[in-house]
């Protein structure tokens, strides 16, 4: 496929075609492909993202090829050095583990924000046929970092709100949880095309967590948990949102890219195989690990990446150029 090179003078991400021509267009880097105009048509309709232009290799890469890679165990020299990672990788995906773990773990003498964080990740994995990803695999399960704020302040008040406007076209509240806390939220994959957000609402209740469905989105549900005790939120994305937005099929890190899944207790794997020749090796399993244990982070896209590059630094995470 030859260069897109007449959309000169803007950084081309995707090749997408519109859904009542079926002419293909290029679309800026600042464009949102489900919004975009087909410059054919002149009218709004949604653009089917077909490829990503790939301005380092000079190619096109087919936008749905980027399969995930398996959860996979640490090589043994990974495994001795952070002998850690595995027993968190299994409390949170061990389907056998016991009823009474998970309670000591939400309400026991020694229950912590980051166990109750565990407990309703496993049961997200093990009862509900989820897999866990992003920051929670990153800055927890992984690396087992822990950040509060600076100044001493009274859970209640770690939450902001925004607006937002629901698959509905209400207006709802949005939580945001204060960024210097670490872990921060939990996102989720919803595997399972039937999920259904009132039993798993109802399921955390009856462990004793109190969670509120904040709003419904096109992505899928935005839920704040542990809101007066130790408040986290949750991302739950449906199955569909993959295909639908490039958030969730081009990782943006190459830290952002790992997973666990039910019963698979002592490994990890990689939301997509995606990677540039030039930085090929950045994208090795225990090569991620051993980042996320040095803050360490590469940087795979060059769209709608600045803030979170931005955010890491400020977490004193250093960008690997």
């Amino acid at each position: 496929m030859s260069s897109p090179s007449s959309e000169a003078n803007v950084s081309i991400v995707f090749i997408a075609k519109c859904s009542q021509c079926k002419v293909k267009s290029a679309l800026e880097s600042c464009e949102i492909y489900e919004d975009a105009k087909c410059k054919k048509c002149t009218t709004q309709h949604i653009m089917e993202a077909e490829e990503l232009w790939d301005p380092i290799g000079n190619s096109a890469m087919n936008l749905y090829d980027l399969n995930t890679v398996p959860p996979r165990r640490l090589k043994f020299s990974t495994r001795r050095r952070y002998p850690d990672v595995e027993k968190r990788i299994a409390r949170v995906t061990d389907s056998k583990r016991r009823t009474d773990d998970i309670l000591a773990a939400i309400n026991g003498p020694r229950a912590t924000r980051e166990t109750r964080m565990e407990a309703v990740a496993w049961i997200t994995v093990c009862q509900f046929n989820c897999c866990i990803f992003g920051g929670f695999v990153r800055d927890w399960i992984v690396s087992g970092y822990i950040s509060k704020p600076a100044i001493h302040q009274h859970p209640t008040t770690w939450i902001k709100y925004t607006k937002c406007i629901d698959k509905n076209g209400c207006s709802k509240n949005l939580p945001h949880l204060n960024k210097e806390i670490v872990p921060n939220d939990i996102d989720c994959y919803l595997l399972d095309s039937d999920f259904n957000i009132d039993q798993y609402v109802k399921c955390l209740r009856e462990y004793g967590i109190k969670c509120e469905v904040c709003c419904e989105i096109w992505r899928g549900y935005v839920l704040l948990v542990d809101e007066h005790l130790s408040p986290f939120t949750m991302d739950m994305i449906l199955p569909d949102a993959t295909l639908i937005s490039h958030k969730y099929r081009i990782i943006d890190m190459n830290v952002n890219n790992l997973f666990v899944e039910k019963d698979y207790t002592c490994a990890l794997g990689l939301r997509s195989n995606l990677a540039h020749k030039e930085i090929d090796n950045l994208c090795v399993l225990e090569t991620i690990v051993e980042n996320m244990k040095n803050k360490r982070f590469v940087v795979l896209r060059e769209f709608y990446v600045k803030d979170r590059i931005e955010k890491m630094v400020k977490r004193g995470w250093t960008e690997i150029k």
